[in-house]
């Protein structure tokens, strides 16, 4: 059974638009009752421009003013990925964009969406009040609160919360911090949060972090569980995103680290007679329809082979240059 309340998701993204945007915005285009908004400072929106998703353009500055408007109290935000720390913050911030939401949330952009109201049915926001996508804490990939003030008034309840702001460094406020204040809050019986492992990341940074999910849920149900993440490649096929290892349907997946290397192009959309994405460390890989061979090589040449041919060469060239200013710089000293 779907939901019909109405959701919205907030993001932020500085910085040039990366090569798989309009990937992540087809997928967001896949959840036609979703609405996002993507508050950003670029010149002008990604090419790929979906019905429910709306571009915001703004500035760490603008974005400091309305902290502080709301607060009385300024921060140090002085880097885009400080601004990770005002997630929880960003509806009452951004209060005009988010009349006539039941829900809003955060979430990050490098991943690809699946079928979200496939996990966020009648039944589960009825029984929540803050959904999130990792069975170990609220997490910055995806959370959903019921109504704009409760991460707002979960944040004032965290400890030295205005120290945490006034530091320049990524605190974990949208993560860790705010899930410890739900935590207490689950405890006194006045919050219900829902934990469940609905995302899917590309490798195990901590071992001990599964470790550590099992020792929570085998507290929260008073029985030995022992949690595994899914991790590893996925394929994005009709709007679903589907986990290879296990077969599973997931919400989404976090290509957190893998987009470090990938040096992508931008690739445009509408990718023709596309039938799904797969994703794993090397990149993406379509697939097309076959009716007409020819046509279906030439679209993978359009979209595959110019990537493998000029990641190897940036690679190269990235490298080589990094010896080169070594070498002039050992010159310089040995000149000296």
């Amino acid at each position: 059974m779907t939901s019909s309340a109405k959701i919205a998701l907030v993001t932020v993204w500085f910085g040039d638009w990366r090569g798989w945007i309009n990937l992540n915005l087809e997928s967001c285009a896949r959840n036609p009752d979703i609405t996002w908004f993507f508050l950003h400072d670029q010149p002008a929106p990604p090419a790929h421009q979906p019905a429910n998703v709306h571009f915001v353009s703004t500035s760490l500055a603008e974005i400091a003013s309305r902290y502080q408007h709301l607060t009385g109290r300024a921060i140090a935000l002085t880097t885009p990925y400080k601004a990770c720390d005002l997630k929880p913050l960003l509806g009452p911030m951004f209060p005009e964009l988010l009349t006539g939401y039941e829900w809003w949330g955060y979430c990050d952009t490098d991943l690809l969406w699946g079928n979200l109201r496939h996990f966020l049915t009648d039944d589960v926001l009825a029984r929540h009040d803050i959904i999130t996508s990792h069975v170990c804490a609220i997490v910055g990939q995806f959370t959903i609160f019921r109504g704009v003030d409760l991460p707002r008034k979960l944040t004032a309840e965290i400890p030295d919360i205005d120290a945490l702001f006034a530091d320049p460094k990524y605190r974990g406020v949208d993560e860790l911090l705010i899930d410890k204040a739900a935590c207490a809050r689950e405890a006194r019986g006045e919050l219900r949060v829902s934990r469940r492992m609905v995302q899917v990341w590309e490798r195990l940074y901590e071992p001990s972090w599964e470790t550590w999910a099992s020792e929570l849920e085998t507290k929260r149900l008073g029985r030995s569980v022992e949690i595994h993440f899914p991790l590893g490649p996925c394929e994005w096929r009709d709007g679903h995103i589907y986990h290879l290892a296990s077969g599973q349907e997931m919400m989404f997946f976090h290509f957190l680290e893998w987009k470090r290397h990938w040096h992508l192009p931008l690739y445009p959309w509408p990718l023709r007679e596309l039938q799904s994405i797969g994703i794993d460390e090397r990149g993406f890989h379509f697939t097309f329809g076959r009716k007409n061979s020819l046509r279906n090589f030439r679209l993978r040449f359009g979209y595959e082979i110019p990537y493998r041919v000029t990641r190897p060469l940036k690679h190269y060239a990235a490298k080589t240059g990094r010896g080169w200013r070594k070498i002039l710089r050992a010159a310089r000293l040995s000149s000296a």
